[in-house]
């Protein structure tokens, strides 16, 4: 019974271990990627203001005038939302056939190209509109450079770090 039951529980350990540690990183690289696009290149908003416009989605725009209480729930969530998307992600390498053999073939960087555009899309298109935030028009030059943030900063930490076995 040992036999059966360790080496899964080891397994699942570092598969939750693994997810954990991939929705760190993301929430890390696409923060900063982020703070860094409105604050020093669009020079429109500071950091804080950057997670409290993620705290949006559950206060309204009464985060903005919340001050570090605010900033701190946006980064709570940008960090759950991360941690989510490992795991669908986990999730979803491990049970289908054909993600694998897709993610196989496509090797990490157009795996995490997909990743991110699927992504972002998902978040803009049909998670935002559920919330107190607003949506990127697809038009706009903006959804575009998100696109391309995700891509970069979201999908291919995802597609480096969350693997079949959680190894």
């Amino acid at each position: 019974m040992h036999d059966f039951i360790l080496p899964r529980m080891r397994r699942a350990h570092a598969t939750l271990v693994m997810t954990l540690r991939a929705g760190v990183v993301v929430a890390l690289t696409d923060g900063l990627w982020a703070v860094t696009l409105w604050t020093v290149v669009l020079q429109k908003s500071s950091a804080s203001r950057v997670f409290q416009g993620i705290a949006r989605a559950l206060l309204g725009d009464a985060a903005f005038t919340g001050g570090t209480v605010t900033t701190v729930v946006g980064v709570a969530m940008h960090l759950a939302v991360a941690c989510g998307w490992a795991a669908a992600y986990a999730l979803a390498l491990r049970h289908s056939r054909a993600v694998r053999r897709t993610v196989s073939a496509c090797g990490p960087l157009l795996t995490g190209a997909v990743i991110g555009a699927v992504v972002w899309t998902v978040m803009d298109l049909l998670v935002l509109p559920l919330t107190r935030a607003r949506a990127t028009p697809v038009a706009s030059t903006m959804f575009a450079v998100n696109l391309v943030g995700h891509m970069l900063f979201v999908g291919l930490p995802l597609a480096l770090l969350v693997r079949e076995h959680g190894d």
